[in-house]
């Protein structure tokens, strides 16, 4: 399971910069979308991290803090902003309502294009749903093999608690 941690932790990401919610770095990350749009929370979903240029976002602390509310009460993993070109920064009074939510927000390059950040989450996304549905098949044999190998209903419950790696009892 990806967190915003993690994707913190992509080589693509090395020069973005958290700015307010670090209590949020733990926030699972499903899938990552690019939102311009100002009434942004129709366009978001849970465990979601959204990517924004602020391109038609006003630069007014009352407008970034509700923007903040609204993402935390949709549970938005976190938000990651070009500042630059159509916002050089955010006012410091938003980023300590993004603190008190727990809502990361992250600063990237204006220069780093969006497709590279996304693709780089959602390529990761893919890779550990492979390794658990490896890891689902590799449970199926074994549980096929217990099925056809013990002898007993006792067999069959030690050899699941082993796989499982906790008691498995019938009652």
């Amino acid at each position: 399971m990806m967190t915003v941690y993690d994707c913190l932790a992509l080589p693509e990401l090395r020069e973005a910069e958290l700015l307010a919610g670090q209590g949020g770095l733990t926030h699972t990350v499903r899938l990552a979308h690019v939102v311009d749009e100002p009434d942004i929370r129709r366009w978001v979903a849970p465990e979601v991290v959204v990517f924004t240029t602020a391109h038609n976002h006003p630069a007014e602390e009352a407008f970034w803090a509700q923007l903040f509310r609204d993402l935390a009460d949709e549970h938005v993993a976190a938000l990651m902003i070009a500042l630059g070109r159509y916002l050089p920064e955010i006012p410091p009074s938003a980023l300590k309502v993004a603190d008190e939510l727990d809502l990361p927000v992250i600063a990237l390059p204006w220069t780093l294009p969006f497709v590279r950040v996304t693709d780089a989450i959602h390529r990761r996304i893919i890779a550990d749903h492979a390794i658990s549905w490896t890891r689902v098949a590799e449970l199926e044999v074994q549980v096929a093999e217990a099925a056809v190998h013990a002898h007993t209903l006792d067999d069959l419950l030690a050899i699941f608690s082993r796989l499982l790696g906790h008691p498995v009892s019938l009652s």
